[in-house]
């Protein structure tokens, strides 16, 4: 279930922010790799499985938007969302971009909960059958639950009180196997001694 992200910024620091970022947002990460430029980036896509690439636009040697045509020109890289996450935010640079299929955009500086709602969106358009752990009504009911969880406060509070009570029940159940066995014990000793009486 977990997703291999290729990230391609020719700034460090941006990539590691979208790294930490991503892996914040609750996306199950598999492996995470790094591109500064399109050349590297198609390098990495022809020796390793990627899932979905986040791009920047303006990038030395070959940009973002060479690099998204490289990828839908080609028969198996065509299937792989890319998201462009960019300063770029002119209409005809977007229009462009969904010319050659972009699956999302994300414009610079960006805030946390932006990356995350459209990184869900995308990859629940590709990947459903991946994503889908619930079937029925409780996979609906875990769709909702995302989209009102944008900010990501339900998912700890779900996390720790899952956690809490896995450990809650691992605790009380010795107590209450301890409390009934002293239980049994006593009244065991008090029927003896009536009946010695």
């Amino acid at each position: 279930m977990a997703f291999n992200i290729l990230v391609a910024d020719d700034s460090e620091t941006m990539r590691a922010v979208i790294k930490k970022t991503v892996s914040m947002s609750g996306v199950p990460v598999g492996e995470f790799h790094e591109a500064c430029n399109g050349k590297e980036a198609l390098a990495i896509l022809a020796e390793t499985w990627i899932d979905v690439i986040l791009s920047d636009i303006n990038m030395p040697e070959m940009g973002g938007m060479e690099l998204l045509k490289k990828v839908s020109e080609d028969e198996d890289l065509r299937k792989i969302p890319l998201i462009f996450i960019t300063t770029e935010a002119s209409d005809a640079r977007k229009e462009e971009a969904q010319r050659f299929g972009v699956a999302g955009y994300v414009k610079k500086p960006f805030q946390p909960e932006t990356i995350k709602a459209i990184l869900y969106e995308v990859l629940e358009k590709a990947y459903a059958h991946r994503l889908e752990e619930k079937p029925g009504e409780e996979a609906a009911e875990e769709s909702d639950f995302r989209s009102r969880d944008q900010g990501g406060w339900l998912t700890w509070i779900r996390i720790c009180g899952g956690l809490y009570l896995k450990h809650f029940q691992r605790c009380l159940k010795p107590c209450f196997s301890l409390f009934w066995s002293r239980l049994k014990r006593r009244r065991e000793r008090r029927i003896s001694a009536r009946a010695d009486l």
